[in-house]
C-alpha cells in the first residue's frame, strides 16, 4: 500500500499568541507523519510564495544554461559548494571490483552552505570542508542574491521545524 506524504500546516506554531493545545496537536501530526512515513510537506510557514518562485526560477535558468557556463561554478573536488555535473559522482565507487567502472549517479546539483560566518579560528579552520566559500555563477548575478535570501529563509524555517520536532 502506497502512503501519501502528509501536508502539515505550521500555522499553530507561528500564531501569536500561541495556543498550547493547537501546538500540541501540530506536534502529534508531525510525530505521526514521521513515524508512519518518515517525510512531511509543510504549509503555513512565513516564507512568501514569491521567494520560493524566485528561487525556482533562477535555479531553472542556471540548470538550463549550457554545460560550459555551468562549469564556471563547478565545485572544487572534496568541497561542499558549487555545481556538480551529471555523472560526476558514483556512490558505488566503494563497491567496484578490480577493473570495473561503477555506474555514475544520475544527478546534477548545485550546493550552497552557511555564509556570513564569524571570523574566528573555528570557522577559518574549516574553510576546506564544511565552511568552504560558496561558488557562484557570475554570469547570473541575481542567482547569488536570490539564493542567499532563500537560504536564509530556509535556515530559519529549519530552526523552527527542529523546535516543532523537539
Amino acid at each position: 500500500m502506497t502512503k501519501a506524504v502528509p501536508l502539515i500546516d505550521l500555522s499553530a506554531y507561528y500564531a501569536r499568541p500561541r495556543d498550547p493545545l493547537a501546538v500540541k496537536g501540530l506536534a502529534a501530526q508531525v510525530d505521526r507523519a514521521l513515524c508512519e512515513i518518515g517525510f512531511l510537506c509543510v504549509t503555513g510557514h512565513p516564507i512568501p510564495t514569491v521567494s520560493i518562485l524566485a528561487a525556482q526560477e533562477v535555479a531553472r535558468r542556471f540548470y538550463d544554461s549550457p554545460a560550459g557556463r555551468k562549469e564556471i561554478a563547478r565545485a572544487v573536488r572534496h568541497k561542499t559548494r558549487g555545481y556538480t555535473p551529471l555523472g560526476d559522482h558514483s556512490l558505488s565507487y566503494s563497491m567496484k571490483g578490480e577493473g570495473e567502472r561503477p555506474p555514475a549517479d544520475l544527478f546534477e546539483r548545485y550546493r550552497i552552505g552557511p555564509f556570513d560566518l564569524p571570523d574566528d579560528e573555528y570557522h577559518r579552520s574549516r574553510l576546506e570542508g564544511a565552511y568552504a566559500p560558496n561558488v557562484w555563477p557570475e554570469y547570473l548575478p541575481e542567482f547569488r542574491t536570490v539564493l542567499s535570501d532563500y537560504y536564509r529563509s530556509m535556515s530559519l524555517l529549519s530552526r523552527d521545524l527542529l523546535r516543532v520536532f523537539a
